[in-house]
Formats: structure tokens, sequence, C-alpha cells
């Protein structure tokens, strides 16, 4: 697992965000993976998270998420720890509005399984 492959996991959920795809957005979380919202709610399990974000995407236009990662560290050998600043664009306008800018953090923990001789990463993902 590289710093690269945390950078783009992280990529990936925010733009499922910004397509507001609630099934892409949760696939990307192990099976029994936790998820925070902004208004603190805890979403454990990736078809919990499905069932939050869904009706979320599907009741209004959500804002675009901008980005900056700020770092990326290694805690142990099996988990990493991003930290980025967010930035939100409201629907129908095009510059961020500054007053709901946002730290994100995805801890992303890894297990190695052996499979047809190739070590393939299982991840399981939390993104507060």
């Amino acid at each position: 697992m590289e710093i690269t492959d945390i950078e783009e996991l992280y990529k990936k959920l925010i733009n499922a965000w910004n397509i507001a795809d609630a099934r892409e957005m949760s696939n990307l979380f192990s099976l029994d993976g936790v998820m925070i919202g902004y208004d603190g709610s805890l979403e454990v399990w990736r078809e919990s998270m499905f069932e939050h974000l869904r009706p979320v995407f599907e009741s209004h236009r959500t804002a675009t998420f901008v980005y900056k990662v700020k770092d990326v560290s290694f805690l142990n050998k099996n988990t990493a720890l991003l930290r980025s600043i967010a930035g939100m664009i409201p629907p129908y306008q095009s510059t961020i509005n500054p007053s709901v800018n946002t730290h994100h953090t995805l801890v992303v923990g890894f297990k190695r399984r052996e499979m047809a001789n190739k070590t393939i990463p299982k991840y399981s993902r939390s993104f507060s």
C-alpha cells in the first residue's frame, strides 16, 4: 500500500459524492466500514451507509467538494490516515462557500490474504 493508493481512494470517495452516487460511495467501504457524517451521524456497515446516502442524493442536489490532501501517514503497517481540507461549491454556483469549509479524515486499514499466489489488499475504511 502506497500513499498514492490512499489518495486515490479518497479521490474516488469525493468523486462518488460529487456525482451523487450512493452505491458507488458506499461500495468503497469494507462491509463493516464506518462513516461519520458532518453532523456527527454514525453509519456502520456498507449497506447502512448506502441507505443513509441514497435519500440525501435523491432529495436534493448536494454541494460539490473540492479538496486538498494535507497529509497521509501510516500509523502502522496495516493502517493509514489521510487528512484533507475541503471546500463546498453550492449547487448552481461556481465558487466555494468558505463558511462551510471542513476537515476530512480517512482511516484505511488493510489485511493481506493469499489468493492464486497473489497478495491482495482488503481495505476497511472510515471517513468523516
